[in-house]
């Protein structure tokens, strides 16, 4: 099994304490420098991406020069980058931005080629359910499920991805043809997402999981180094060495050699392989339930996998698409059906426009200035077991851990007042991956990234001499935004669910209740989910030591726990009554107030 396996694989590396206390890693020493973290929790990103994709290049071809120098075999592939876990997150940002554009589109057309106040329905009965019909949809989505269900998780993407597409297109092309194209079809587009999502965080999880299993086979084996001392002339200058090494006196050696017979100055201690401790590392994080790491393992930042977890991030999801699709959808019918409902759905698409503009700004400035940076922060921890030299392994610990002494960007450049470095460390570039996959729904690869982020910082601390700082406030810098604005979209779904349904329906009899329902306790639990998350992470940070961001934190979940209210209140007294044709409970129907913004709400009360 894979825990004694790689507990008894390490044995040999470590000692344990007498304590009985876990074993202790020897450390590594890393440049005399401290990590600093940044103070201002302006932006996601405290520096420019440039400056950050410029800080990565350089430290990839730093990197990349010296596995592939005269020590080394060649270069290799760190596992993110084997994995294409990464590169997958990429896609996904722009996946997300795209499907809420075409659900907001396509919702803005409806109410040009249906009629209002149904735009289609969602009534099953009204689907042209034939013998033949069901025949023949019976006998597509058969194939194609079997063919899904026979594939593993070798096979490529690609493959995955055009079963997915041909299996939702023939649901698509069936409701069109048998049922609706309007409403119908766009449920369709929500329900193919939400199952596109979950299939990829599957997927990726388990090419992940592969590869860090294989680990040891990407890092090559440095060979044995020797230095030729081959002699093809004969002079008197050269002579005295040559005699010299005839006798033995000067036994040809490397630099690397010379530079670790050095004496009078601190080296590198023996310890545990730096592709074992990844591996060990990364083992932990997909698996959490297990002890692999000689470090402790209950750390609370630590996240658990439970395939239910998946559906926080398709709840998500669905807030989120439902935004986009609701407020395209009222522009939609304020540009083709009702010039009257201008103010409202101007207003709403306005709104959504803006909290459109904050998804694309966050997690586009958490993917360009962090998280595509841990694949080189991998490089560099595990080229230590490739290259040879000591003052080069030394160089890349310090890179690793983001020291502003970097050589390969500040080296001698050290200054005391100097705040704008310091993240380019692995485990904060884990953080920013985990902030991008949770805020686009993906929470199940954004527990597996955190959990990355967590066994890093642990094994770091355990073979180096460093302390990662602060990690619940770097955490906090990173998502406070991008937390305003989840929690801000449930409020907005409520708000423009309310004025529709409230102004809508002339029969009150006709409203889609059990949609309203679901649209209602949607809001209510991913307001729930953010408030619980919000409060977590801010106990974290202010149960720490004080700092200039205990005020910030406060305010923070302050605002974040008045938005919950403001949605509560949105949903319990106003989409709950007009849902179950209850008078108003705040001043009533009789209200002139409520008789203008509510028309169908109240049909007792009004003429």
């Amino acid at each position: 099994m894979a825990s004694k396996t790689l507990l008894a694989s390490s044995a040999a590396d470590t000692t344990s304490k007498g304590d009985g206390s876990p074993a202790s890693v020897p450390a590594s020493p890393a440049a005399p420098v401290t990590s600093k973290m940044s103070s201002a929790p302006s932006s996601p990103s405290a520096t420019s991406s440039t400056a950050f994709n410029l800080t990565f290049a350089s430290r990839f071809d730093n990197v990349t020069s010296k596995t592939k120098g005269l020590y080394t075999k060649g270069d290799f592939i760190p596992p993110a980058t084997k994995s294409q876990i990464l590169r997958a997150q990429k896609f996904s940002v722009l996946y997300f931005f795209g499907v809420n554009l075409l659900f907001g589109v396509y919702a803005f057309f409806i109410p040009l080629h249906q009629s209002p106040p149904y735009y289609g329905g969602m009534n099953i009965m009204d689907f042209d359910a034939s013998l033949g019909h069901f025949i023949v949809l019976g006998l597509v989505l058969t194939l194609l499920f079997i063919r899904f269900m026979v594939m593993g998780y070798s096979n490529e993407y690609y493959q995955f991805a055009f079963l997915l597409l041909a299996m939702e297109g023939a649901c698509i092309v069936f409701t069109v043809v048998w049922w609706n194209p309007g409403l119908p079809v766009l449920t369709n587009f929500f329900v193919a997402n939400l199952v596109n999502i979950a299939c990829t965080q599957v997927y990726w999880k388990r090419r992940f999981v592969t590869t860090v299993a294989d680990i040891p086979s990407l890092v090559p084996t440095p060979p044995p180094v020797f230095q030729d001392s081959t002699g093809l002339t004969l002079s008197f200058s050269n002579l005295g060495a040559e005699f010299m090494k005839l006798w033995g006196f000067d036994v040809p050696k490397t630099e690397a050699m010379r530079y670790d017979e050095r004496c009078g100055v601190f080296g590198s201690k023996d310890q545990m392989s730096h592709t074992q401790a990844l591996q060990i590392a990364y083992t932990q994080a997909v698996d959490p339930a297990q002890q692999f790491g000689l470090w402790p393992a209950d750390d609370p930042h630590i996240m658990s996998l439970n395939p239910s977890t998946i559906f926080l991030g398709l709840l998500k999801t669905f807030i989120a698409n439902g935004t986009f699709a609701f407020g395209g959808f009222w522009l939609g019918k304020v540009a083709f059906d009702s010039w009257s409902e201008a103010a409202f759905g101007l207003s709403a698409s306005l709104l959504i426009a803006r909290l459109d503009v904050l998804r694309v700004a966050v997690p586009d400035s958490l993917l360009a200035s962090n998280s595509l940076g841990a694949a080189v922060a991998e490089k560099e921890w595990l080229a230590f077991d490739v290259v040879r030299h000591g003052a080069d392994r030394e160089e890349l610990i310090s890179d690793v851990l983001g020291s502003i002494a970097s050589s390969s960007e500040h080296r001698g450049l050290i200054s005391g007042n100097d705040l704008s470095s310091g993240r380019e460390n692995l485990v904060y570039t884990w953080i920013c991956a985990a902030a991008v996959a949770d805020f686009i729904g993906e929470s199940l690869l954004s527990r597996i990234f955190q959990n990355v982020s967590v066994q890093s910082r642990m094994m770091l601390e355990a073979m180096t001499s460093r302390e990662f700082r602060l990690w619940a406030h770097a955490k906090w810098e990173i998502t406070w935004l991008g937390r305003i604005v989840e929690a801000l979209s449930p409020l907005l779904l409520a708000l423009t669910s309310v004025f529709y349904f409230g102004s809508s329906y002339e029969d009150p009899s006709t409203m889609p209740r059990k949609f309203m329902a679901f649209i209602g306790l949607a809001c209510f639990a991913e307001s729930t989910v953010v408030l619980v998350r919000t409060a977590h992470l801010g106990t974290g940070i202010l149960g720490e030591k004080t700092t200039h961001r205990h005020a910030l934190v406060s305010e923070w979940v302050v605002s974040i726990s008045v938005i919950f209210v403001m949605t509560n209140i949105v949903i319990w007294l106003y989409l709950l009554p007009i849902l179950a044709s209850w008078d108003l409970p705040l001043l009533g129907c009789a209200s002139p107030m409520n008789k203008s913004l509510f028309p169908s709400a109240c049909p007792a009360v009004n003429p």
